[in-house]
Parts: C-alpha cells; structure tokens; sequence
C-alpha cells in the first residue's frame, strides 16, 4: 500500500512538473489578454508607487476598466481634476463594478465639488484621476447624484466612469461617457505639460 501510495505521488509530481513546462504561462490569470503596452504601464505604475523619484515624467495613462478597477481602491480619499476649468476636490470611491460610484470624500469637498459642476442634472465632465503624484488616469464624471450614499455628503453618489466601463443597468458601453473620457485624454495631456 505505501509503495503505491509513494508511486502516485511520484507521478503526480512528475505530471505536475512536465504540464508546467509545456505551458508555463499563468492559463487562469485574470491578465492573460493583457497586451504589452498595457503590462509596461501598469508596471510604470507599480514602479511610481513603490519608489520614490525626484524628478519622475507625469503621464496620462490610456488604460482600460478592468485594468483600473484594481488599482482604485475603495474608502481612499482621490483627487480628482476638472479638466474644463483646472480646479479639483477630493472623492472617494464608495462601490461600483462596471464602474465607480464615488462620493466627495467630506462636507467641504463637495462644496468644492459644486463650485465648478452643476449638480443635479445628467451631464458628462471631463476629469482626471489622480492615482499618485506623477500618475493620471482620464475619465468622466456624471454629476447626477442619484442612488445610495454611505459618506452623507450628498444626495447619492456620482458615476465616474474610465475606457470601456458600462453602465450598472444595462450593462452596456455608453457612448457620451466614452467620447467624455476621450477629452479628457486630450485635455489631460495638455494639463499635465503646463503642470510640468
């Protein structure tokens, strides 16, 4: 019985060995359809916020939604800048899966918030993300506050919205969101060179 015990765990050993040889990549990684410009910036990114750099190149970084979902973390407090006038407050993500919900991270963000959004109304804002001091990530900004809010600093939370990110009802791309986030990429770069 042990001798064919040990057998099958040689075996399985051996199996095990010769199958990781034969397709060493990573078959149920969440990235395997990542292509090789995405995998330089989110290692770009990785690199920014592990180490600590005197005079680091800001960039704008074309990522997608389920690349970024990752990276922008629940219950921290993010800049956020508004590309057609250059001011900023401070949100943070309360939830979302096809894209974020994000609410002002106090009371005096969103008054911040409301001095250069109109509220309470369906419209799209060109923004940026800040991840980190040298890392922006373009997006658009729905300043409707609608739905549940867990910070009470308004009326619901906002949709913020990134590259191929659908709606939560249904479940679908939308267009004015996407031709938003596209200015703000353009808008972003030129932001980033006159903060250089």
């Amino acid at each position: 019985m042990q001798k064919i015990s040990l057998f099958l765990i040689i075996v399985c050993f051996l199996s095990c060995g010769l199958f990781s040889c034969f397709f060493p990549y990573p078959i149920l990684s969440n990235y395997t359809n990542l292509n090789a410009k995405n995998i330089y910036e989110i290692n770009t990114y990785n690199e920014a916020e592990l180490t600590a750099h005197q005079n680091s190149e800001k960039r704008v970084l074309d990522l997608m939604w389920k690349d970024i979902n990752p990276l922008f973390e629940n219950d921290i407090p993010y800049e956020l800048i508004a590309l057609h006038n250059n001011s900023s407050f401070f949100a943070v993500r309360t939830g979302g899966t096809n894209h974020a919900d994000i609410e002002p991270a106090s009371s005096e963000e969103k008054q911040s918030m409301e001095q250069f959004f109109t509220t309470n109304e369906w419209k799209c804002y060109p923004v940026l993300l800040k991840l980190n001091e040298n890392t922006f990530i373009p997006a658009s900004l729905s300043s409707y506050p609608h739905g549940y809010q867990t910070l009470n600093t308004s009326s619901g939370h906002f949709c913020l919205h990134f590259k191929n990110s659908k709606t939560h009802k249904t479940n679908l791309i939308d267009q004015t969101n996407q031709d938003c986030i596209k200015e703000a990429t353009k808008k972003g770069k030129i932001y980033i060179k006159q903060e250089q």
